[in-house]
Parts: C-alpha cells; sequence; structure tokens
C-alpha cells in the first residue's frame, strides 16, 4: 500500500466515506486504511466523524 493514496481518496470522494469505502475504491483493506487515517487525524489532516452501527446504516433497513 502506498500511504499517499489515502489523502487523494479522500480528495476524489463525492462526500465524506467510510473508511471502508475508501478502502474499496483503492482495492486496499479497510485495516491499512484505517492506520493511515488515524495517522492523518492525530496530525490534524483529517476529521473523523462520528462512528455508525449497523443498524444505523441506511443499506441495513
Amino acid at each position: 500500500m502506498r500511504p499517499w493514496q489515502v489523502p487523494g481518496a479522500i480528495a476524489l470522494a463525492p462526500s465524506p466515506q467510510p473508511v471502508a469505502w475508501l478502502a474499496r475504491s483503492m482495492g486496499l483493506n479497510r485495516q491499512g486504511v484505517q492506520r493511515i487515517v488515524n495517522e492523518m487525524a492525530e496530525d490534524g489532516l483529517v476529521e473523523l466523524g462520528p462512528i455508525r452501527t449497523t443498524a444505523e446504516h441506511s443499506s441495513s433497513r
């Protein structure tokens, strides 16, 4: 994985997206992307939104 790809995927996303969506769009595993996003959040480069449970996802209704 190339860490510089994650900021690009975030910038190109049509709206704020879950880490799993970013990982899928890049063909990477969620855990690796999550680690990079967490590091970016610690550095103040991104802001993390609230964590949604499965029941809150529109696809589970």
